[in-house]
């Protein structure tokens, strides 16, 4: 090989691997970002399941309160409203801050 063609090679090596690893930090950060999601869900079951009564199993789980959740919290469909889903979000971030999310989703897979 001459000269030329090894700085022509070494040119498009440097152009072609910036890109191959940032498609493979965007797949690592949707890959983050879904196991996130995944951590909140848990934690929003939880978090539901503690404080509210559930009769939407075969068991009934009494909640903390020892009500169903109230009305302005959900929708018409049963589903949490979006203020609710924001105030867990907030809670879950605040978790998140101080690095204990992953001990209490944890706790919260022991009650499931």
């Amino acid at each position: 090989m001459t000269k030329f063609s090894v700085a022509l090679l070494l040119v498009v090596c440097m152009a072609v691997l910036p890109s191959m690893s940032q498609h493979t930090n965007v797949a690592k950060r949707e890959t983050q970002l879904t196991q996130r999601q995944i951590e909140f869900e848990e934690f929003f079951q939880t978090l539901d399941m503690l404080l509210w009564n559930s009769d939407s199993s075969r068991q009934y789980r009494r909640g903390w309160f020892g009500v169903r959740r109230p009305v302005i919290l959900s929708r018409r469909n049963g589903e949490p409203s979006g203020m609710y889903r924001s105030f867990v979000e907030g809670c879950y971030g605040i978790l998140c801050e101080l690095g204990i999310n992953g001990l209490i989703n944890r706790l919260g897979r022991m009650l499931l």
